[in-house]
């Protein structure tokens, strides 16, 4: 049987994630107050921390994965693949980082556009390609 421990301030959300408790999966939402003692008696396999309704998640996340051998998960607001929030969870110490339920996804990226030029100077000298057809014969 895997285990879960949640760390989470929000009551609805703790609520949410008990519901997925079945008879593989034990699930344990705690509060910050609670984190360290949970992990120490429970021993869990994963820890998620809910970052977005946690004040310090970055530090209870490092003191975490010092603490113990579980897989440490951040749920976070931003945190879509590839952002900078992920990236900045992952060097705290979270193993894994997901988008939290309150996250929308990421706007689009803007097509590349051309640079812009100063009035009077200038395009950029094009590129001469040397090739078998433009070299001279010796």
């Amino acid at each position: 049987m895997a285990s879960l421990v949640v760390i989470t301030e929000d009551d609805a959300f703790a609520l949410a994630i008990r519901a997925l408790s079945c008879a593989e999966l034990a699930v344990t939402c705690v509060h910050v107050e609670e984190a360290v003692a949970a992990v120490r008696h429970d021993q869990p396999d994963i820890l998620a921390v809910d970052t977005d309704s946690i004040r310090d998640a970055q530090s209870l996340i490092g003191a975490l994965s010092l603490l113990t051998q579980a897989r440490i998960v951040a749920l976070a607001h931003q945190a879509w693949p590839g952002s900078r929030a992920a990236g900045e969870w992952r060097m705290a110490g979270a193993d894994a980082v997901l988008p939290s339920r309150r996250a929308a996804p990421p706007p689009p990226s803007p097509a590349p556009t051309a640079t812009p030029m100063r009035a009077g100077s200038s395009p950029p000298p094009a590129t001469l390609r040397r090739g078998p057809a433009h070299e001279a014969a010796p």
